[in-house]
């Protein structure tokens, strides 16, 4: 197969929290945030996200083994997608295990082993994969508030939430380069970026 005009587009961005509770991987319903980008022509085959886990158990609503594929009809050139996949750890990992969470891009068919026979496949993207490691019975690496996802709440965080508001930034994030820091900053969960979350944020720093 020639590659495909999909060739760039690539993973950009990877976290991973829970919504509600002690934001402790566990059994409880969690979620990975992904941004994907496309850095060459317009992507029209089908564009992908696969997520893996190296871990059995760790389950996907799409899939029940280790895998889950979103897919999109096309990509524009210079465009992002932002991809909130739900995930959970069985109750029977035992606890100090890592598990590795890797995100790439794929286009439709180009996993397939006979590429060559099928007229309809492509090449996978050429860029490069990321993961995030999380540890069963430790926090999770972001959490709401943390905007910039730096693994800590603080004045950053602030000025953060402050710059969105004042951009009037829209919620929920779809093909916006800052997607996650958006998610991140509804701490409220009320679909809105507001000053009911910067009083949130401030209350949370100060009374931590």
């Amino acid at each position: 197969c020639e590659v495909s005009n999909c060739y760039d587009i690539g993973v950009t961005q990877i976290t991973a929290l829970e919504l509600s509770g002690d934001n402790v991987v566990d059994d409880d319903i969690a979620h990975l945030l992904v941004t994907m980008h496309n850095d060459g022509p317009v992507c029209s085959t089908y564009p992908g996200l696969m997520i893996t886990a190296d871990v059995p158990g760790t389950s996907f609503p799409t899939e029940e083994n280790e895998s889950s594929v979103n897919w999109w009809y096309a990509m524009f050139a210079d465009d992002t997608y932002f991809s909130d996949m739900v995930f959970t750890i069985s109750p029977f990992v035992p606890p100090d295990t890592e598990i590795t969470l890797t995100a790439r891009s794929v286009i439709m068919g180009c996993l397939n082993e006979g590429c060559s026979e099928d007229p309809y496949c492509h090449d996978c993207p050429l860029t490069d994969p990321m993961s995030i490691t999380i540890t069963v019975g430790d926090f999770f690496p972001s959490q709401l508030g943390d905007s910039n996802f730096d693994g800590t709440m603080n004045i950053l965080d602030i000025v953060l939430v402050v710059s969105l508001i004042l951009n009037n930034t829209t919620y929920p994030p779809y093909n916006e380069e800052n997607a996650i820091e958006i998610y991140l900053s509804n701490i409220n969960q009320d679909n809105n970026i507001d000053v009911l979350d910067v009083v949130m944020l401030v209350d949370i720093i100060l009374n931590p």
